[in-house]
């Protein structure tokens, strides 16, 4: 008889953490199999093109802080993608120091059939489901993923605040004459 995530010890294999990392991992390898010999394009690659097809002449910043990835790791992407054809750096008008990403011509078509391939791998991965159940996964997934961001905020906020009140504790102090 299988425990419930309640019952089950932590460090063993069926643990909500394992699971979570695991069917992530497992996703994504398996839409790497599908999609990259098709497009070329890796789950991360994918991700890049659909967030900047929402958000066409973003900088590389905001593109960055939408896929919460570090902007370093995002302009190796778009280096990536860039000398691939799928997009372009623009000089921002507003700022001549930086880039807005837009897509190239051969994206959209990619995009559409990325979009029905990607419904495809969805109803595979969740076909023993009822309808009801995948509605409450999702909405689960996403209070998980909401409480995950709300804490890392909070986790950043105070190592923010450790390190302003270290910087101060270090500055000499003024001497009053």
């Amino acid at each position: 008889m299988s425990k419930t995530i309640e019952q089950e010890a932590p460090g063993t294999e069926t643990a909500y953490e394992y699971l979570l990392v695991d069917a992530a991992r497992l996703y994504k390898t398996l839409f790497n199999r599908r999609f990259q010999p098709l497009f070329g394009l890796t789950q991360a690659q994918s991700r890049t093109l659909i967030h900047l097809a929402r958000n066409e002449g973003i900088n590389q910043a905001g593109l960055a802080e939408l896929l919460e990835i570090q902007p370093i790791t995002l302009a190796r992407a778009i280096d990536r993608l860039e000398a691939d054809g799928w997009v372009e750096r623009r000089t921002d008008p507003k700022d001549r120091r930086a880039f807005t990403l837009h897509l190239l011509p051969k994206a959209q078509p990619a995009l559409d059939d990325m979009r029905e391939l990607g419904l495809a791998l969805r109803e595979e991965t969740l076909a023993t489901l009822t309808s009801e159940e995948r509605i409450a996964f999702t909405r689960t997934l996403e209070v998980v993923r909401n409480n995950i961001t709300a804490i890392t905020m909070r986790s950043e906020a105070t190592r923010s605040e450790k390190e302003t009140a270290s910087n101060a504790a270090q500055r000499p102090k003024e001497r009053i004459q």
